[in-house]
Order: C-alpha cells, then structure tokens, then sequence
C-alpha cells in the first residue's frame, strides 16, 4: 500500500495567531510525489501560510478537538482557532457543483469544521477585502481563492478524494455511434465498483453499466450525447459521479471586406466589397 500522508495548509494572521483558513488533505504518494516533513512558511503583508505533510491523523484530530495547531518543532508558534460546528458532504464533478473543491478532476468526500463567526467580529468579505494583497499572493501560490469563496474564512476542512479519472470522447463512425469511455483507478483502491452511465440526447436517453477496470469502453447508443453522467459505487456508497455537457458543434459567421484601389491618372479609385459566410467547425 503507498504512503498516505495529510497534506495540510494554514493560513494565519501574524498579529493575533488566529487561523483564517485550513485544510488538511489525505493523499496517497506516488513514486512521483514529493514529501514535506517540516513546517515551511510564506508570509505576504502580516498573514502567512504554514505548510506541511503530516504522517498521523491523530495530530489533525487532536489539534481540532484542543483549537490549537502547535508549530513549535520548526516556529515558536501556536494557532488558534474556535470551529465546534461540523458538515460532510460529498463533491462531484459538475458544472452545476457550488462547493468550493481544490480539485481539479476528482471527485472527494470532505468534512468541514467551522464557528458561529469570524473572530474579530469582522464580516469575512470585509477582511478579505482589507487584506487583498495578502490573500491574491495566496492565491497565486496556493490556488486558494479566498476572495471568490469567502465563507471559507474561519474554516478548517478535511479532504479525502477519490482517486479515479475519467476520459470521454463521443464518436460517430460506421463502427461506433455513441463514446468511448476509461476510468482510471491509479492505486487499485477500488476493485469490483460498479459505474452507472447515462447519455442524453433531446429526447433519447441511453443506460449502460460497467465495472471499473481502467479498460477503454466503447459504448454504442446509437446518438453522440449532448449531456452525460457516470456514477461509481463501491462497497455500497457512491464515491465518484460527474455530469457534463458536450460541446458538438461551434456555428462561425464572419463578415469579409475586400477593398481594391485603382489609379488612374491622378486620381486613386476605391472599391470596397463584402461578403458575409457561415460554417460549423
């Protein structure tokens, strides 16, 4: 089994050592990953962020049950936080998906821990905003957008995704009229679940199931669909859908203008000439 490690990010407010934002994420190690076995820092403009790979759940939990996160192996530092309220919910791929999700292609199972309110009293937005700089340096270097989420201020979540990738293709051949589907399970961590598909098309719907096997599918349902969603369940619970939208056809209208100039004598002739053309690509 590789290494599973709780890929954990901190942002705190130097003045008062308050924690503004966290997640913890459990993420199995590849043979290309990296690991980060101390506390490392970035500070932009009194806020800093605190970075680290952590080896034991029990440290998450136990800094969550005390509100406290002690960085005292590496910083002379304690942060603080106050967050009894707790949420899980699952996140999938879609379009229509409003949870914010660190992810970009995999589904994940999260449990967010958060208070009543921001300390401080302070409404999230209004921080945020005070602090711009700060949290766009965030942002850049960490991918977290505070400014366009800001109810993730005075939270703490803990991420576990699924580990699957999908590719989709729709096809329309003499041989196949319909997709071709593979869904990856880069660990094995899922053996025997079961995928739900359904394609859409107007009024016609297709159903087909298969089992995972990171096998490339060819699914002939007689229409290339305008929508489709796959679902995975294993061991009883889902752990993977996506929903999605087919781009099928893109319709281009240019407008061309053609100008000719003629001299003659001493005088330059002008003709102008346009034409308007439609295509589908």
């Amino acid at each position: 089994m590789p290494k599973t490690v709780l890929r954990t990010l901190l942002f705190v407010e130097n003045k008062s050592q308050q924690l503004l934002y966290g997640h913890s994420i459990v993420w199995i190690l590849s043979d290309l990953d990296y690991f980060v076995h101390i506390w490392k820092r970035f500070e932009y403009k009194g806020i800093s962020a605190y970075f680290k790979d952590i080896e034991d759940r029990s440290e998450i939990d136990n800094a969550i049950s005390q509100g406290t996160f002690h960085l005292n192996s590496k910083f002379d530092l304690d942060i603080h936080f106050n967050l009894p309220e707790t949420e899980s919910f699952f996140i999938e791929q879609s379009n229509e998906e409003k949870n914010f999700n660190p992810f970009i292609s995999l589904c994940t199972f999260a449990k967010a821990h958060f208070g009543d309110s921001f300390p401080g009293a302070t409404h999230p937005v209004d921080y945020i905003r005070s602090h711009k700089e700060s949290f766009d340096a965030m942002k850049d270097r960490y991918c977290i957008d505070l400014q366009e989420n800001p109810h993730l201020i005075g939270t703490f979540t803990i991420y576990e995704p699924t580990r699957i990738e999908e590719t989709f293709k729709g096809c329309q051949a003499d041989n196949l009229v319909g997709y071709r589907i593979a869904l990856q399970d880069f660990f094995n961590l899922y053996p025997g679940a079961q995928v739900h598909l359904e394609s859409f098309s107007d009024s016609t719907s297709y159903i087909s199931d298969i089992t995972l096997d990171g096998d490339l599918h060819e699914i002939n349902c007689g229409f290339v669909p305008d929508r489709h969603t796959t679902t995975i369940e294993h061991e009883g619970r889902i752990i993977y859908k996506s929903s999605f939208s087919l781009l099928k056809r893109i319709s281009i209208t240019t407008n061309i203008n053609q100008e000719k100039r003629i001299i003659a004598g001493d005088k330059i002739i002008k003709q102008t000439s346009s034409s308007t053309r439609s295509f589908d690509v």
